[in-house]
């Protein structure tokens, strides 16, 4: 009878340790505060710069209709995937007396597997269905090169004239395709398709510069 005792502290003691073994596998009561949430991501906004190529940005008059970019913007965003970023504008190409003459630049940002079919989406741009159906465009592409770039060059450059409407107007054009950005200028006047020609890859460097 007088091992008992011990025997009885033994267990005892066992005992304890169980249920403490048992209270440190409960889950904490102390509760975790939510991570904090990261405020959305504002979406960037593309913008053409002032001057291009040596060429001035043309700003329609306040009381002018119609969007500030000519419906660049609109237009090849139509003409693109939705995951794609655009803006676009118009310079001044010439002035006659107060008469400001035109070419326009649009440029689109996005991923680019295909260079030859993004040119073909940033021509399109121009096509009627777009906002620029407006100005009365029926725009074809009979005659068109490729420009032969420097190997430091990404992508294509595809210049020409383009029809717009019956063979009565016709007006230079140039589009461009890299990996990561596409764009097109289409002159309405003061500009020779060998000007334009001249200038497009000042044109299209500073443009995708600006854009990021």
């Amino acid at each position: 009878m007088t091992l008992a005792a011990p025997r009885l502290a033994c267990v005892l003691t066992a005992l304890m340790l169980i249920l403490a073994g048992c209270a440190n596998d409960q889950p904490s009561s102390v509760a975790t505060a939510p991570s904090a949430q990261a405020p959305p991501a504002k979406p960037i906004v593309l913008v053409l710069p002032d001057e291009l190529a040596g060429y001035k940005k043309h700003h329609p008059p306040a009381t002018a209709t119609g969007p500030s970019d000519f419906g660049m913007q609109v237009s090849l965003a139509g003409a693109f995937p939705a995951s794609a970023r655009s803006a676009g504008g118009g310079y001044v190409a010439r002035m006659e007396g107060t008469q400001a003459e035109l070419f326009f630049v649009g440029i689109v940002v996005g991923d680019f597997a295909d260079p030859q079919q993004a040119i073909e989406n940033a021509f399109a741009s121009l096509r009627p269905g777009q906002s620029h159906a407006s100005l009365g465009l029926a725009v074809s592409m009979p005659r068109m090169h490729t420009i032969n770039a420097p190997s430091t060059v990404d992508g294509r450059i595809v210049c020409g004239l383009a029809d717009g409407g019956n063979g009565v107007w016709i007006f230079p054009v140039c589009g461009w395709a890299g990996k990561t950005a596409a764009g097109v200028v289409a002159v309405y006047g003061g500009m020779t398709l060998g000007e334009l020609e001249a200038k497009i890859f000042a044109i299209r460097r500073e443009a995708e510069s600006a854009a990021g």
